[in-house]
C-alpha cells in the first residue's frame, strides 16, 4: 500500500506558480526570436537575462506548485530578476514580442511579491509566538528566588577525581 501526502496549495502560490510558467514560456520564445532575428550579433546580456530569468521562473514555479517550502525566499529572488528582466526587454519598445515578454515578466514580478507577502503574513503570527514564549521564560528566570541562587556555595565546585570520572 502507497502512502500519499495531500498538500493544500494556497491561491497566492498557484497564482504564481502560473505567472511564472508564462513568463518561462515567454523568455523562450522571445530568446529564440533575438537569436534568429539577430544571430552571432544577439544583444549578449539580453540573451543571458531571457535564459536566466526563464530558468528560474521554472524552478519557482516547479516549487510553488506543490507547496514549497521556500516559497517567499524563491519568489523575492525571482521577482529581483524578472524585474530585471523586464527592464532588459523594455530597452526594445519597437520589438512586439519583447515588449510582450517585459510584461510577462512584470506580471510575475506582482505574483512573486504578493506570494512573498501572503507567506510574511502567515509567518508573522509564528515569529510573535516565538517571541511571546521567550519573554515568558524571561520573565520566569526573573522571577526565580534570589535566595534560591544564595544557597548555592560561592566556591568553585569540587573537582573530579580520576575515580569519579571513570564511574561514569
Amino acid at each position: 500500500m502507497q502512502a500519499y501526502q495531500i498538500r493544500l496549495i494556497r491561491p497566492d502560490s498557484e497564482r504564481c506558480s502560473q505567472a511564472c510558467r508564462a513568463c518561462r514560456d515567454r523568455c523562450m520564445e522571445t530568446m529564440l526570436h533575438v537569436l534568429r532575428q539577430q544571430g552571432s550579433m544577439a544583444d549578449e546580456s539580453l540573451v543571458q537575462w531571457l535564459s536566466t530569468c526563464g530558468e528560474l521562473c521554472q524552478a519557482v514555479a516547479n516549487l510553488t506548485s506543490v507547496g514549497g517550502w521556500a516559497d517567499a525566499q524563491v519568489g523575492l529572488l525571482c521577482a529581483e530578476i524578472c524585474e530585471s528582466c523586464a527592464a532588459a526587454c523594455g530597452a526594445y519598445p519597437e520589438d512586439a514580442q519583447l515588449t510582450a515578454c517585459a510584461q510577462a515578466c512584470r506580471e510575475a514580478v506582482v505574483s512573486c511579491r504578493q506570494l512573498v507577502e501572503a507567506e510574511q503574513a502567515l509567518q508573522e503570527p509564528l515569529q510573535e509566538s516565538h517571541r511571546e514564549r521567550a519573554k515568558r521564560h524571561e520573565r520566569q528566570r526573573d522571577e526565580v528566588d534570589e535566595s534560591s541562587w544564595q544557597s548555592f556555595p560561592a566556591s568553585d565546585p569540587p573537582a573530579l577525581s580520576k575515580d569519579t570520572v571513570e564511574a561514569v
